[in-house]
């Protein structure tokens, strides 16, 4: 079921719509920069990147007035992702979460913010390392 639903999700949020449980997702292309900063009104959004250099995402903060809010991050070219959090934010137990496989170009990260000041990892493919 798992599997299955995930596969769902993947596919209608390519193209943006609606998931079988009435959510609604946007994608955001952001297209080959090499540096982003993520804010509060990009978040419950996927964000495709394609860039080809390395690429650093700065998230907002994750304050008590943004918990269960998401972003997902779907790699679609060979350059490495890094996320960092934003001040004494953290992201489960590091300060960043990275992606640095070139042939991972399907690879994908949800992060929720769980709680205020930490960035909780959901449901991911490909090789994402904190530090």
């Amino acid at each position: 079921m798992f599997l299955h639903r995930r596969a769902k999700l993947l596919k209608i949020a390519a193209v943006g719509g609606t998931d079988v449980d009435q959510h609604s997702y946007t994608v955001v292309n952001q297209g080959t920069a090499t540096a982003i900063t993520i804010t509060s009104s990009d978040l419950n959004k996927i964000h495709v990147l394609e860039n080809v250099a390395a690429l650093v995402i700065t998230l907002p903060l994750a304050t008590a007035a943004l918990l269960g809010s998401w972003i997902t991050f779907r790699k679609k070219a060979a350059g490495d992702v890094t996320a960092n959090a934003n001040g004494s934010d953290a992201i489960a137990d590091g300060t960043s979460i990275a992606n640095t496989v070139a042939a991972q170009t399907w690879a994908e990260v949800t992060l929720v913010i769980d709680k205020a000041g930490n960035w909780g990892i959901s449901p991911m493919l490909g090789s994402w390392v904190t530090s």
